[in-house]
């Protein structure tokens, strides 16, 4: 799969045209109304996890709320820090360093008429289990080891070789066993030489304890760059 220099372009448009997203109060919606729209944010080079909640009305592409008291969201019984930017409007947010971070967690949400709702997440990390080789060779499969994710979870990989000019090959992967294979039908495609590697994971979980509207658990996980021949 490749993407065009067009494509680039017509996204670059969309979000030039992109208006500053709207920001109401949690006071003037039922809590029945108001839809959760959680994400875990976790980038191997950072070393942290980062968790950022969001409250709306209309569905889960609706106006973003900041919650009037006694509204309230928590981390861990920890309350988050009320953050905004023009793109994604109000949301709470917490940083957990990976050596705490590796952990379940609970994210308690208690509306205006004193209703708790808590979702649990678990946070296993997400790491290469093995060291990609250095050379690998374009008649065989090349399997890699991840560790963090569920059999059936889905990642996305580009891959690049730097001796073209050719765009970037993206895949969707399942997992299976700690286990995802690049297939020599692939490897075919991209010239022998250097290449580089990137592996990303973006998943949905619907929440388990909802206000009425609609509630999802978003993951965010990235993997630093990694390097390979290709003989």
């Amino acid at each position: 799969m490749k993407i065009s220099i067009s494509i680039f372009a017509a996204l670059i448009v969309l979000l030039s045209a992109c208006t500053e997203t709207e920001i109401g109060r949690s006071k003037d919606i039922e809590p029945n109304a108001i839809a959760q729209d959680f994400t875990l944010k976790y980038y191997e080079s950072d070393k942290k996890l980062i968790v950022n909640t969001k409250f709306r009305v209309s569905g889960l592409n609706g106006t973003t709320l900041v919650l009037d008291a006694p509204s309230k969201v928590l981390l861990n019984n920890n309350v988050g820090i009320l953050d905004s930017t023009k793109f994604e409007g109000a949301y709470y947010t917490w940083t957990l360093p990976l050596t705490t971070a590796k952990a379940q967690h609970t994210i308690t949400y208690i509306d205006k008429k004193g209703k708790t709702l808590t979702n649990n997440f678990t946070f296993s990390g997400f790491e290469l289990g093995a060291q990609i080789p250095e050379v690998a060779e374009q008649n065989k499969d090349l399997l890699l080891m991840l560790n963090g994710l569920n059999n059936g979870d889905e990642v996305l990989l580009e891959l690049r070789d730097t001796a073209s000019n050719k765009g970037a090959e993206f895949l969707n992967l399942k997992v299976n066993n700690n286990t995802i294979t690049i297939a020599t039908e692939t490897l075919k495609k991209l010239k022998k030489g250097n290449i580089t590697l990137q592996i990303m994971c973006y998943k949905k979980e619907p929440l388990k304890q909802l206000t009425g509207e609609a509630g999802m658990l978003n993951y965010d996980y990235h993997l630093n760059q990694r390097n390979f021949t290709l003989k």
